[in-house]
């Protein structure tokens, strides 16, 4: 699940909050989550820092054409 753990993407978490959106959802340890971040998150190789390993930033918007996410819609319905 993607988890609101770092400052990457409070302003998509505090416009989820703003609009209500269903598919934000706040798990029992607190943390928050929009259903279908981790799958878009690991497609994008977009990975948050840990104690381990530096953030992996993915790819630049710009670079997020129709194309990529035709491909990350096929390859999540297959999986289903």
């Amino acid at each position: 699940m993607g988890r609101r753990s770092s400052h990457r993407g409070w302003s998509l978490f505090d416009s989820y909050h703003t609009k209500k959106n269903k598919s934000l959802q706040t798990m029992a340890d607190g943390s928050e989550t929009i259903w279908g971040l981790k799958p878009l998150d690991d497609f994008m190789g977009y990975a948050p820092t840990t104690d381990d390993t530096p953030e992996k930033p993915g790819p630049p918007a710009l670079s997020i054409d129709t194309d990529r996410m035709r491909r990350f819609v096929r390859e999540r319905r297959a999986r289903v």
